[in-house]
């Protein structure tokens, strides 16, 4: 999307999407007693100029809808809703429960699969 402007995308659906790498980074450092004290000065080595965070806050206007297991263990439930709110509308987030990192999508219950073919069916249109 950053180097053509996006021209012909018409909807987005991300999965399972954290806000920045850095902020990620931080949180992974900080699980171990190691590394723990070392987090925000090690986590200043992952570079940030392609987080995700900064494109939502750019990105055109077009339907987005993120999905994020709520049981995630890679990427917990607060990056996406991070990353949800520095996104501009419209907009819409599905925490899936029973999910983990990057099963939302897949997620077969009929609820999900309806939401995400309504999703769909709004701004996909020949």
């Amino acid at each position: 999307l950053e180097k053509d402007g996006g021209e012909g995308v018409k909807a987005l659906i991300l999965d399972s999407t954290f806000a920045s790498y850095r902020a990620l980074a931080r949180e992974k450092l900080g699980l171990l007693w190691l590394t723990w004290p070392f987090k925000y000065p090690l986590s200043f080595l992952v570079g940030d100029s392609l987080a995700a965070e900064r494109f939502a806050r750019r990105r055109k206007p077009i339907p987005l809808l993120m999905l994020h297991g709520e049981g995630d263990p890679v990427v917990p439930l607060a990056h996406g809703k991070r990353l949800f709110d520095a996104a501009a509308a419209p907009k819409e987030f599905v925490a899936v429960a029973g999910t983990g990192h990057t099963e939302a999508f897949g997620d077969r219950r009929p609820e999900h699969k309806a939401r995400i073919l309504a999703f769909l069916a709004g701004p996909i249109k020949p």
